[in-house]
C-alpha cells in the first residue's frame, strides 16, 4: 500500500453503520451510578440471622424498598445479595432445601422469588426486556425449561412411522 493511499484512509471520516451492532440504548447520564448504587446499598445491608422468619421478611422488604425508591428492577441476584449470599447458593436453597432453614423462612424466600418471577414475565409481556433475555433469566434463575415431551407408547407405532405399503393393505380390509 503506497503511503498516499494510508494517508487519505487515516484523514477520511468513518463509515457510520447504518445498522447498530448493539440494539442496547446508551445509557443515560447518571444512569449507571443509579445501577451501582443499589448494589452497593444492598451489599451494604447486615448478615441477618436466616433462622428468624421476621429477621427475613422484614430483609424481603428492605430489598424491594431499595429498588424501589431507586426505580430499579429488583433482581435473583440482588435478593440473593441482600442476604449475603451468592445467587447459586440462594437457588440451592430454593431447589433442593437446607435443613437449617425453616419451613416458614424457605416459605417466605419463595414467595420473594415468586414476586421477582412475576415481575420478570411481566417485563417480558410488555415488552419492557428483551424476550431472549428474560427467558435467559427464567431459566437460570426460576427453573423455567424449554422443552418438547414425547411419550411413546411400546408396541403402538405412531402413523407416519407405518410403511406406506402396510396402510394401503389395512385400506383394502377395510373397503372389503
Amino acid at each position: 500500500m503506497d503511503d498516499y493511499y494510508f494517508d487519505d484512509y487515516m484523514k477520511s471520516e468513518p463509515k457510520k453503520s447504518k445498522k447498530s451492532l448493539s440494539k442496547q440504548p446508551t445509557p443515560e447520564p447518571g444512569e449507571i451510578s443509579v445501577f451501582l448504587e443499589c448494589g452497593m446499598r444492598v451489599a451494604d445491608l447486615p448478615k441477618i440471622d436466616m433462622s428468624d422468619p421476621v429477621a427475613v421478611h422484614d430483609r424481603i422488604w428492605e430489598y424491594f424498598s431499595i429498588c424501589k425508591e431507586l426505580d430499579q428492577r429488583p433482581s435473583f441476584s440482588g435478593l440473593a445479595l441482600s442476604f449475603k449470599m451468592s445467587r447459586a447458593n440462594f437457588a440451592q436453597i430454593l431447589c433442593r432445601g437446607r435443613s437449617d432453614i425453616s419451613p416458614k423462612v424457605r416459605e417466605q424466600l419463595e414467595q420473594a422469588r415468586d414476586i421477582l418471577e412475576s415481575i420478570m414475565e411481566g417485563y417480558m409481556l410488555s415488552g419492557r426486556i428483551n424476550p431472549a433475555s428474560g427467558c435467559f433469566v427464567l431459566k437460570n434463575c426460576y427453573s423455567w425449561k424449554d422443552t418438547t415431551d414425547i411419550i411413546l407408547t411400546p408396541g403402538i407405532a405412531e402413523p407416519d412411522q407405518i410403511p406406506l405399503d402396510d396402510l394401503i393393505q389395512e385400506a383394502k380390509l377395510l373397503e372389503d
